[in-house]
């Protein structure tokens, strides 16, 4: 169906009301947004081939599953829509594979027009309205078509372009940070692929930086796709190798209290919208350190992915591949990488969210998961609590519960118990009974 002409910054989809119905946190879920953070003025668009006057058509992507909803945005034709959509979905699992399998070659098929609404982009006669595409083109040396991922309404979503040569291959991936937050993360993802690219993992195989800087108001990372031709989960050995290697850069031994972890997790935590998660977050930040210190204990500190996941780190052909370096940081307690792996399957996985006792086992198991990297038990249950203190932070700074994340309604899980888990009589002894 037809659509009239948009003007790109207004944020909504023409007769169909607003797209952005998820919430505040300014999570990106309008299809004007993206459209104009990505194809800029004078490029405008429509649902629907009607050509407005005096414009040209600069080119054909199909949106799913609908224009309200915009997940992913796929060029219309059959080699591309299936490149794209193999590039970007899961397969990691047996399950995640035969979907992923059913899908493209569904869209090799050329089911793309049937599965989403048509969108067309035009550019008045005699405008450049090929800015990214030639961007990106230049990098990689070929002709290049895109599409878009979005993914489900989070405060952390942006675009992720994939720059697809004529053959269908993935020549470069970029990605957009059109919000406060997401530019935070989009430079920070920059300076530690900088970073990691100076380091030469041996275990690990990264993306490689090919561009950063701004893009209108946005900002811009562009890097090499990680290609292989299976993705499985990393096997137990493999993941705690490449998590070691990756803790390993920048590891020093120091007092929690005077670390700059510490330092910069009270910062975060003044950066929480709610007074009442500020104050509780820093006292039992301040409980915690006090206690462990009061024991005599220092701290190994080192690196972490930051979101080490079944999704961004695979086994590619026989490689350890990790991408979405956003969250990566320096001056962290060893092994947070293998306490956030354990935790995923009830942040993320499960649709109600965590609850206090997902939080009292982490900690419990939090000895066996940091043996390999050489923390002792008093250590181990320390950086137990200041990663779930870090991690509540991370979802209550982003906003991440007013966009529908369980896992960010942290008063429900994560608060009570390191509020209660953690008790100093002075000696640093703590406790695991909650309450």
């Amino acid at each position: 169906m037809a659509g009239p002409i948009v003007d790109p910054g207004r944020g909504t989809v023409p007769g169909r009301g607003n797209g952005s119905n998820r919430g505040g946190c300014g999570e990106l879920v309008d299809l004007a947004q993206v459209v104009a953070a990505i194809w800029p003025p004078p490029v405008s668009w429509t649902l629907g081939p009607d050509r407005p006057a005096g414009q040209r058509l600069v080119a054909e992507l199909v949106v799913m599953p609908r224009a309200e909803d915009p997940r992913v945005l796929l060029p219309r034709r059959a080699v591309l829509a299936a490149a794209a959509t193999r590039a970007a979905t899961p397969t990691h699992t047996p399950r995640l594979r035969v979907r992923a399998l059913a899908l493209t070659s569904a869209l090799r098929l050329g089911a793309a027009p049937h599965l989403g609404e048509r969108l067309c982009l035009w550019a008045p006669y005699g405008a450049d309205a090929g800015a990214m595409e030639d961007l990106l083109g230049d990098l990689v040396g070929a002709e290049i078509t895109l599409s878009v991922r979005l993914g489900p309404a989070r405060a952390n979503r942006k675009p992720v372009v994939h720059a697809l040569t004529a053959a269908g291959s993935v020549a470069a991936v970029a990605k957009l940070g059109v919000t406060d937050l997401t530019r935070s993360l989009v430079l920070t993802e920059a300076d530690a692929l900088r970073r990691i690219g100076r380091t030469s993992l041996r275990s690990v195989s990264t993306p490689r930086l090919l561009h950063a800087g701004a893009w209108g108001t946005s900002e811009l990372v562009v890097q090499t796709p990680l290609v292989a031709t299976r993705r499985q989960i990393v096997p137990e050995p493999a993941r705690v190798e490449a998590m070691r290697e990756v803790a390993a850069i920048g590891i020093a031994r120091r007092a929690l209290s005077t670390s700059r972890f510490v330092a910069g997790l009270q910062q975060r935590i003044r950066a929480v919208g709610r007074l009442d998660h500020r104050e509780r977050l820093l006292a039992a930040l301040a409980r915690v350190v006090a206690g462990h210190e009061a024991a005599g204990g220092l701290i190994d500190l080192g690196s972490w992915h930051g979101d080490w996941t079944d999704w961004n780190v695979v086994h590619g052909d026989g490689v350890v591949m990790a991408w979405d370096w956003e969250r990566f940081a320096t001056d962290v307690p060893l092994g947070f990488d293998a306490l956030h792996y354990a935790a995923q399957e009830v942040l993320v996985g499960r649709p109600s969210g965590p609850t206090p006792d997902d939080a009292v086992a982490l900690i419990a198991t939090a000895a066996r998961l940091l043996a390999p990297f050489g923390v002792d038990a008093a250590a181990a249950e320390a950086s137990a609590h200041l990663y779930l203190l870090e991690v509540g932070t991370r979802y209550a700074a982003d906003g991440q519960a007013a966009s529908g994340f369980p896992a960010g309604a942290i008063e429900r899980w994560m608060l009570p118990v390191v509020e209660t888990t953690w008790r100093s009589d002075h000696s640093g002894a703590p406790t695991n009974e909650p309450g």
